[in-house]
């Protein structure tokens, strides 16, 4: 898979607080997500339930990473598989139910159900695909 190849999922992720904004109760979200309106990404993120079901495991993965990203810290960029994914490179077979980040002012690791952050620095250098940070290049050999 190629970056042209790629969905165009800007925008896609929903978190619970805008929905509140908007006018919505935590009882009409619930609903929506049980009458197959809404997809629950991870907790707090939603996104259209007939976008979700449409996409490849690949592209699911790119849905929660942005989910994940939306609540990270700033500082938070994709790392390891999950910035390969957002790039194009094909999954081979890695689980795509974890998204992994790493924190650029070097703070330490940890991991939730759905997400591993990595300890270390990372270079000056991020970069920008599709409103999504990512770690440069040669920092997303995928880890297993």
């Amino acid at each position: 898979m190629s970056t042209s190849d790629l969905i165009d999922l800007t925008g896609v992720v929903v978190l619970r607080r805008e929905l509140l904004d908007s006018g919505y109760t935590d009882r009409q979200i619930r609903t929506m997500v049980k009458i197959g309106e809404l997809h629950r990404v991870r907790h707090g993120s939603y996104c259209d339930a007939t976008l979700w079901e449409s996409l490849s495991p690949a592209d699911r993965h790119r849905v929660l990473s942005r989910a994940v990203l939306a609540r990270a810290h700033p500082t938070t960029v994709l790392t390891h598989v999950s910035s390969a994914i957002e790039q194009g490179a094909p999954v081979w077979g890695h689980d795509l139910t974890k998204v992994h980040t790493t924190r650029t002012d070097g703070r330490a690791g940890r991991k939730e159900c759905d997400r591993v952050q990595h300890a270390g620095s990372m270079p000056a250098t991020t970069s920008r695909w599709s409103t999504v940070c990512l770690s440069p290049s040669p920092r997303v050999a995928p880890s297993r």
